[in-house]
């Protein structure tokens, strides 16, 4: 799956390092200044550890509810891991926990809570939140590039494009580039107006997405970018390269609504009316197809049946990365669904095959 999507390794891992932390600190705690001492004996006390130990006890739910595409119910759990776990709310005590270095693994658990929360507001297009949960786990630990990614994305639906760029760069310093970053980074660049660190950054998703074996949301990232690349082109009135690889889009993704639209605005600026005609009858098509989606996620939310539909329906539209989402949400719920689970293994093949030419990217 995406992957700065939940952190759950690095979640589940915090659940061992915590206890060993509280360990650890009784018997360093002499070591320290007065006001570490106290922030320590305060976490420490039964009650703190147990309060701890019990907030962690919820995660398991908040990662299904992710998982399962219940992102009011995750946010909420994070929240209420994030509201009972000691120390967070008393400033001094906080601000003590988060700057001895042994405490390494408690901010490390902190920064996985924010990022994870950030990333619920996310998917809910709650962006003011998002980038505020996100700054939290960032300010926490800045060497999570999950973080810095997410936050990234939040900056760019909020159109602060600088700050987008600024964030998304250092995401990619720490190591964190795969397609999707690539191609956030080549739409931030896009709105900045500079083509060609858009270009480079475009190709550089499109070279990184063809070469998945297995994550499907990187079907998604090479459409994006190849969409965007286009973009760059019409902007600069180099109309044939942007039909080109417009076309290329489609020819993956027939369903790709925005793409077909755009081309259409291009062969008309072309003088070719009798295509653009032909394309805006599949646009009207493919339209009413996302139109009748939409109503179904809306009227029928959680049924078997009309998750499977929606799911079926991105198929056949060729936007794959969508229907994974829901064939994911689908066994979420329905871990035993030997349906959605052929599903996803086509899904996996048919990328494959695909995005497997490599030479179509160099």
């Amino acid at each position: 799956m995406f992957q700065w999507s939940i952190s759950v390794s690095r979640l589940r891992a915090s659940l061992g390092a915590i206890l060993m932390f509280t360990v650890f600190a009784m018997v360093m705690s002499l070591l320290f200044a007065d006001n570490a001492k106290s922030a320590y004996s305060k976490l420490l006390t039964t009650q703190g550890i147990t309060a701890a130990q019990g907030a962690l006890l919820d995660l398991p739910q908040s990662v299904q509810s992710f998982r399962a595409g219940h992102y009011l119910q995750a946010e909420q759990g994070f929240q209420g891991i994030i509201d009972k776990l000691p120390g967070l709310h008393d400033a001094a005590t906080a601000a003590a926990l988060l700057q001895i270095g042994s405490s390494k693994n408690y901010r490390r658990l902190l920064a996985s809570l924010y990022t994870n929360l950030g990333l619920s507001q996310l998917r809910m297009r709650h962006y003011e939140t998002a980038v505020i949960s996100l700054s939290k786990a960032v300010a926490i630990d800045g060497a999570v590039a999950g973080a810095k990614v997410n936050l990234g994305l939040a900056l760019l639906h909020q159109r602060r494009y600088p700050e987008a760029a600024s964030t998304l760069e250092e995401a990619l310093s720490l190591g964190g580039g795969n397609a999707k970053l690539y191609a956030d980074l080549g739409k931030v660049y896009l709105h900045l107006g500079n083509w060609r660190k858009a270009r480079w950054a475009l190709v550089q998703a499109m070279r990184l997405g063809s070469k998945s074996k297995t994550d499907i949301q990187d079907w998604g990232s090479v459409l994006e970018a190849e969409k965007l690349l286009a973009q760059t082109y019409e902007a600069e009135g180099r109309l044939q390269v942007a039909e080109y690889h417009l076309n290329r889009v489609l020819k993956r993704a027939p369903g790709e609504a925005q793409a077909r639209y755009r081309l259409i605005q291009i062969l008309e600026r072309q003088g070719n009316s009798t295509l653009a005609a032909q394309h805006q009858q599949y646009f009207e098509k493919h339209s009413q197809t996302m139109a009748e989606i939409q109503s179904v996620l809306a009227t029928t939310p959680g049924e078997v049946a009309a998750l499977h539909w929606v799911a079926d329906s991105y198929r056949g539209l060729g936007l794959l990365h969508l229907a994974e989402v829901h064939y994911r949400q689908l066994l979420a719920r329905y871990p035993e669904d030997d349906r959605a689970k052929l599903a996803v293994h086509k899904l996996n093949r048919r990328m494959y095959e695909v995005l497997g030419d490599r030479e179509q990217f160099n």
